[in-house]
């Protein structure tokens, strides 16, 4: 009888032992797949976050009137450029008369989707004043920049590169050039501006296609 319980004793001790080490292997296993979904998240975090680069300030330039020139074309600087999945955003701040001016710049890639020009708060408000200061248009004094313009375009350097290609000669630039298409509620709302991109000096330049788009650009650039 004694020897009995002694055996019962041992295969309850047993299963409890088997029990304990299950549960805890149990735990083990849902503690290493928690581990790996954060790493996931980690890697899919870094992926998404854009790569940012920091340059200095420096003072808008606007160039004088000559062959090349209306006399309101722009050169600002950017002070970041992030990289993402889709585009290239460039944050735009130049000096004018020691006051901040500027915006951001949202650059698709391979033609995803519309170029953006983007609000960036009050330096914004003050980019437009001085915008329609160069352009010789009136501004209303409620008139803000709105917050997002976005235009269609064109990538000149791949156009003009394909061109030479055809001629069997290899275009080389190292300024980014684009043609903006801007398109306002209403079909006398179209408007067309040049937009280069120098990556290695930092700057970009606004640069006319025609006088005539100046009150189109200005109303389209405040319009809510």
């Amino acid at each position: 009888m004694l020897k009995i319980s002694a055996i019962i004793s041992i295969m309850i001790l047993s299963s409890c032992c088997n029990s304990d080490t299950s549960h805890i292997n149990s735990k083990t296993s849902t503690l290493i797949q928690d581990i790996d979904t954060l790493k996931n998240k980690i890697q899919v975090y870094k992926k998404q976050t854009p790569k940012k680069e920091s340059y200095p300030v420096k003072d808008v330039f606007i160039y004088k009137s000559n062959e090349e020139s209306w006399g309101a074309d722009m050169r600002l600087s950017f002070t970041e450029d992030s990289i993402t999945n889709n585009s290239t955003i460039y944050k735009i701040i130049s000096t004018y008369k020691n006051k901040k001016i500027g915006f951001q710049i949202s650059v698709p890639k391979d033609g995803q989707s519309r170029l953006q020009i983007i609000n960036s708060g009050r330096i914004s408000d003050d980019f437009i004043k001085v915008l329609a200061k160069v352009y010789k248009q009136k501004l209303g004094i409620n008139n803000k920049f709105t917050g997002i313009a976005s235009a269609d375009y064109m990538n000149m350097g791949k156009f003009i590169d394909s061109l030479k290609k055809q001629e069997n000669v290899i275009y080389i630039s190292t300024t980014s050039q684009y043609k903006l298409f801007f398109q306002g509620k209403s079909v006398d709302e179209y408007a067309e501006l040049y937009l280069n991109i120098n990556e290695s000096e930092h700057w970009i330049e606004l640069e006319e296609k025609d006088k005539l788009y100046r009150p189109i650009i200005i109303k389209l650039f405040t319009q809510k």
